[in-house]
């Protein structure tokens, strides 16, 4: 199940930020294409703010955790929700 509408989105860009593991990293770019939507790729806390602003929504796929992922993930999630952005994982 697809928690957002992607399918309808074929007029809109929906940016879809993912923080995920280097096993399924590629795997879920390419679904998130798949669907008509854009990943966003990025881990790097600095960036976490405007990826929260300009992204319509988070998906946070742990799997095996990295230190210096934790706190991207988590500074991620909190901004999402503030931003009132759909948050996945």
């Amino acid at each position: 199940m697809i928690p957002f509408s992607l399918l309808s989105t074929h007029h809109l860009i929906y940016f879809l930020a993912q923080i995920t593991n280097n096993v399924v990293a590629t795997q879920s770019a390419n679904v998130t294409l798949a669907l008509g939507a854009s990943p966003i790729m990025a881990t790097e806390l600095r960036e976490m703010e405007d990826l929260s602003r300009i992204c319509n929504a988070l998906l946070v796929n742990i799997g095996t955790m990295r230190s210096d992922a934790k706190e991207s993930m988590l500074r991620a999630g909190n901004l999402s929700v503030k931003c009132d952005k759909e948050c996945l994982g």
